[in-house]
């Protein structure tokens, strides 16, 4: 089998269609079925079959992915690996963050990274929680740094750099700023304003409202931290974000924060436990560990 095959085949079998697998891949489209043909003529199976305008694979298809992602990967490890010998760290990283970290806690790591490793080309990634596992998971993104609540995944090492305290936010003449203690169900009649790319510490929020029985008016949501702030602090709702995300406010006195528990999220990093990580990931983990960790825990034996 050759390896441009294989690796026509998983860009198909990602895509679910040879047009847009020609796209990616650059490739014309008669090149792209031809190589797949050449597979299947090969290994005497189908390995997809045509769906609408799209395609899935087949059982065989399904099988032979496991084997051809991980020829992929040895091939690419292993030459990389040679490649990088006595260097330091060049070329192409792609990682993956979520949105509150990209904007508040990043910009001083990166800047850094960047002062260190000048010969790597660096793509940042902003993706929601979820889809940054998914990521990491399909190999698009050689790492991730995100924010939530513990995650735990069968391919993925995961490492605990530090617990993050979230804030309940409110304009200073909201009825509750005076409050000295407050109950899910003092919370009920208000608006809720969250941020739809950073839904971990939203979620685990609305999460514990709904365990005693309240469900918040209709909240908002809104893309960026920053309009969620400013909604808030024109008396629009509440908004349960990282304290990182809001001291500025707070201590100027734009938001006030309520005396509510809300639930924490942790920063942690994410990489693939079956995957080789780029010497370049490696330097950002470990600069990452350097100005953002405390003592770490980790579910496997790190890079």
């Amino acid at each position: 089998m050759e390896l441009r095959d294989l690796r026509t085949f998983l860009v198909c079998a990602r895509l679910q269609h040879f047009t847009q697998a020609a796209e990616e891949l650059a490739y014309a489209q008669s090149t792209v079925t031809a190589q797949v043909r050449s597979l299947e003529k090969e290994l005497d199976v189908p390995l997809f079959d045509r769906v609408g305008r799209g395609v899935v694979l087949t059982p065989a298809g399904q099988r032979l992915e496991g084997y051809a992602r991980r020829i992929v990967d040895l091939v690419e490890e292993a030459s990389a690996t040679v490649a990088f010998v006595g260097s330091q760290p060049h070329g192409d990283l792609t990682i993956s963050a979520t949105e509150t970290l990209s904007t508040f806690q990043l910009p001083d790591v990166l800047r850094e990274f960047q002062r260190r490793f000048p010969d790597v080309r660096l793509f940042l990634r902003p993706h929601d929680p979820a889809d940054l596992v998914a990521r990491v998971v399909e190999g698009d993104s050689a790492a991730a740094i995100t924010l939530d609540v513990p995650i735990s995944h069968p391919d993925l090492t995961v490492e605990t750099l530090r617990e993050e305290e979230v804030w309940l936010l409110a304009p200073p003449d909201h009825p509750l700023a005076g409050r000295r203690r407050l109950g899910s169900a003092d919370l009920a009649p208000f608006r809720l304003l969250l941020s739809e790319l950073d839904v971990s510490y939203g979620g685990a929020f609305i999460d514990r409202l709904a365990a005693e029985g309240v469900v918040p008016i209709d909240p908002m949501e809104f893309s960026s931290v920053a309009a969620i702030k400013q909604c808030v602090r024109v008396g629009m709702g509440l908004t349960a974000l990282p304290a990182f995300a809001s001291t500025e406010e707070v201590e100027s006195g734009q938001l006030v924060v309520l005396p509510f528990a809300c639930p924490s999220v942790t920063v942690q990093l994410l990489w693939h436990r079956h995957r080789w990580v780029p010497p370049a990931a490696e330097a950002l983990l470990a600069l990452t560990r350097e100005l953002l960790g405390q003592p770490s825990r980790v579910d496997s034996a790190g890079p």
